[in-house]
């Protein structure tokens, strides 16, 4: 609860309140709450009044109990495009990446890419979801 105290302080310095969906957003995040931007902005917009502690409670305790895992959603999403074959191509290792979980951009997609497959070949589902489980934990 100090954590998220000390969070709504460091990005409410001139309000009692969160006042865009951005700035929920970086107070989630430095929470370690991967939240999207699209969620971000529902909540705010679905907020009846404007978000302040006790509402960023509410939110926080709902992102932490209802919500799942985003590397899940990938780790899902790897394992059904391998189609049992448990080696997924790059073409569609970056479409997973860029419309699952907490979606990469191009650019992030690209580097790991390079650094998975640098020559274009399938990639090892479990490589893979070794390889992101150190790079998010």
């Amino acid at each position: 609860m100090v954590l998220i105290r000390e969070s709504f302080s460091l990005f409410c310095l001139t309000s009692q309140y969160i006042e865009s969906s951005s700035q929920l957003r970086c107070i989630l995040r430095s929470l370690g709450i991967p939240i999207t931007h699209d969620d971000s902005v529902k909540y705010f917009e679905r907020a009846e009044s404007p978000i302040d502690m006790e509402r960023l409670l509410e939110i926080v305790w709902k992102e932490n109990n209802e919500s799942p895992d985003p590397l899940d959603e990938v780790k899902s999403a790897l394992v059904a495009a391998s189609n049992g074959t448990h080696l997924i191509e790059a073409i569609d290792l970056a479409r997973i990446l860029e419309t699952t979980g907490e979606k990469l951009t191009q650019q992030e997609t690209d580097a790991i890419l390079m650094h998975l497959s640098p020559e274009g070949e399938p990639i090892p589902v479990n490589v893979l979801i070794n390889f992101l489980e150190r790079q998010l934990y």
